[in-house]
């Protein structure tokens, strides 16, 4: 099943004394939405795909965020993405993703000042086949057989809406040196996500059901404070919409 990967680049920027690491989905909203801001080391340069069991990717993403916090990030407030998908005690075990995202928090935590993010299912314009509505709407157009995990579930969220929330944060100051989710309020069963993107590509899933999976909470006190601030509706319609949003043919 796929989780939430960030798209990688070691190749950093530069946007209004922000240092960005990363060239991906991420990086760019995020690039975008604190332009405003000062003294930001962004990294947003991570293992591309959830399922990747290649100890030398997870090596080069930890060997470059040591990297970055004891040059680039010096006197700079550190802003790291990891995944919701820690919560999810199921694949704790058997996750090398997982398990190296909690590794990469730690390192950050030794930093002087810092955010970590946890990201859901970030959805946008994006090519990264991994992750999980590329692999659906992919699936679907191709007529690919999907083995959907019955039980489990996943937290879509647009990823205009998250750089939005993660900005309001940092702007506010009050959360510095936290990990933080920032997710939809509500997560939805995958079979009801593929339902979704059925209806938004106007074709039927080749899929089998899996007695598996597992409903995983994530705690979204931080982000149901801010939301209407932030002019988002996380209705009962929100997952839809936004699956239209990027994928409606």
């Amino acid at each position: 099943m796929r989780l939430d990967p960030i798209e990688h680049s070691t190749r950093p920027f530069v946007m209004n004394d922000n240092i960005i690491i990363g060239n991906g989905l991420i990086a760019r909203e995020f690039s975008d939405a604190i332009k405003e801001d000062h003294g930001l080391c962004i990294f947003a340069s991570g293992v591309s795909n959830s399922t990747c069991e290649d100890t030398s990717e997870f090596e080069r993403e930890s060997a470059l965020l040591r990297s970055v916090m004891s040059s680039r990030a010096q006197g700079r407030v550190l802003i790291y993405f990891s995944t919701c998908s820690v919560y999810d005690l199921s694949q704790h075990k058997s996750s090398m993703y997982i398990r190296h995202k909690t590794s990469m928090e730690a390192i950050v935590k030794n930093h002087p000042g810092f955010y970590i993010f946890r990201l859901p299912q970030v959805v946008g314009h994006t090519k990264n086949t991994n992750t999980l509505t590329n692999f659906l709407k992919n699936s679907i157009i191709d007529s690919r057989k999907i083995y959907i995990q019955k039980f489990a579930t996943r937290n879509i969220i647009d990823v205009h809406d998250a750089a939005k929330l993660a900005r309001t944060i940092v702007a506010s100051n009050s959360h510095l040196n936290q990990t933080i989710n920032i997710a939809n309020l509500k997560s939805d069963s995958v079979i009801d996500i593929l339902k979704i993107m059925e209806k938004v590509l106007g074709r039927e899933a080749v899929y089998e059901l899996v007695a598996a999976g597992y409903a995983y909470s994530i705690d979204t006190t931080i982000t149901s404070s801010i939301i209407e601030h932030c002019n988002i509706n996380f209705d009962a319609t929100y997952t839809s919409r936004t699956l239209s949003k990027y994928y409606s043919i």
